[in-house]
């Protein structure tokens, strides 16, 4: 039997918003570790290489110590962190009229790691948590090397819908993250 190799693509920003507007989150504590596990059976693979895209705030902002933390205990457990910057968004805000926060570069450094996986031939199966679809190019290259690619998201909120764009190119259709997955991820 072939060992299958995969790769586990989080775009944090969009798990955040999906814990966020998950109903049951004042009592869900996310095992990264687990979810990583879910993923990659779910794929098939013996092997995944798994990494986690995000962004800090500034340093002088009272969450970064926490964020890091956070980075780091992901870092500790073998994901692969990428960090980006997070800025104030002049063109976006929030319903109270606030400036939004939005990760910068964290979207092109998975881009760019996925396709240098699949370049490389590293991997052969994938899978992408985001919903974003931005990301369908991507998503279409892979398809074009016959690496199956397995999308997952939240289907449960207007926020965290994948793009129907995204849909079309991915494996099967996409994954979604029903309220039993959430709760399966959950710490024990």
């Amino acid at each position: 039997m072939t060992h299958i190799r995969g790769a586990i693509y989080v775009d944090g920003g969009y798990l955040r918003k999906i814990l966020y507007e998950f109903k049951d989150s004042s009592v869900l504590k996310t095992d990264y570790r687990r979810m990583y596990s879910y993923i990659r059976s779910s794929m098939g693979a013996g092997s995944c290489k798994n990494y986690y895209y995000t962004s800090l705030p500034p340093t002088s902002d009272s969450r970064y110590a926490a964020e890091h933390r956070f980075c780091d205990m992901l870092d500790h457990q073998g994901i692969g962190v990428r960090v980006g910057h997070r800025i104030k968004d002049s063109r976006w805000y929030s319903k109270d009229r606030k400036k939004v926060e939005v990760d910068k570069a964290t979207d092109t450094m998975l881009v760019l790691d996925f396709v240098r996986d699949v370049c490389r031939k590293e991997i052969d199966k994938a899978a992408i948590v985001a919903g974003d679809g931005d990301f369908y190019p991507v998503l279409e290259f892979a398809q074009k090397e016959g690496i199956p690619t397995q999308i997952w998201y939240y289907p449960l909120s207007d926020s965290t819908r994948a793009s129907s764009w995204l849909l079309r190119y991915a494996d099967k259709g996409g994954s979604p993250i029903t309220s039993e997955v959430l709760l399966g991820w959950n710490q024990v």
